[in-house]
């Protein structure tokens, strides 16, 4: 299942609420997608250093900070979805 622009509008609108930056594009920072995950920062550091998940978007650095395209990751937290 892939987001849709609703949803994605919808979740931008809550990071925003909640004092988050999106840029234009939709990326987020990396402390944002942790948040976003449900991890610490540490974690997602330690994921960038070589262990990340499989299927993982890649992370991006722009203006020396890490971001993530938020599409990308709200379709990998889908694909964890366990169908029971």
């Amino acid at each position: 299942m892939t987001s849709s622009s609703a949803d994605i509008e919808i979740v931008i609108a809550r990071l925003k609420a909640a004092g988050h930056r999106v840029s234009l594009d939709g990326r987020i920072t990396s402390e944002t997608a942790a948040e976003l995950l449900g991890i610490s920062p540490g974690t997602l550091r330690n994921w960038r250093s070589g262990k990340l998940p499989p299927g993982f978007p890649q992370p991006f650095d722009v203006g020396g900070r890490i971001w993530y395209q938020l599409r990308e990751l709200l379709e990998w937290i889908d694909a964890q979805r366990i169908e029971t």
